[in-house]
């Protein structure tokens, strides 16, 4: 997905971007899942994703600030893409006891 299909994707989800803070990083999935890991990937399995499948893979992590969350908080949303096929990702606070949640949608 180029970033144009990222940010038709997210707002499918009811979520608006600010497409001029996208950032992009590869990082690569562990091979072993530690617990936090897998918490995470627990939260992937919920939208459908699941990243055991590319344990020990080099993917993009892409990220975009949402401007238009529900509840008014600074929220970022994460996109994992293996080549260009979405892999998983996130919504989540900056706060430090702030959310995380899945890719679905923004009234769920």
């Amino acid at each position: 997905r180029d970033k144009w299909d990222q940010v038709e994707y997210l707002e499918k989800l009811g979520y608006t971007v600010d497409q001029g803070s996208r950032t992009s990083k590869k990082v690569t999935i562990p091979q072993q899942f530690d617990d936090v890991y897998l918490t995470y990937n627990r939260l992937q399995q919920e939208c459908g994703f699941d990243l055991l499948h590319y344990t020990g893979k080099k993917v993009d992590l892409v990220t975009y600030s949402v401007t238009n969350y529900p509840t008014g908080e600074e929220v970022l949303a994460d996109l994992l893409l293996y080549g260009d096929k979405l892999i998983g990702g996130a919504i989540y606070t900056t706060a430090i006891d702030g959310f995380m949640h899945g890719l679905r949608p923004a009234d769920k």
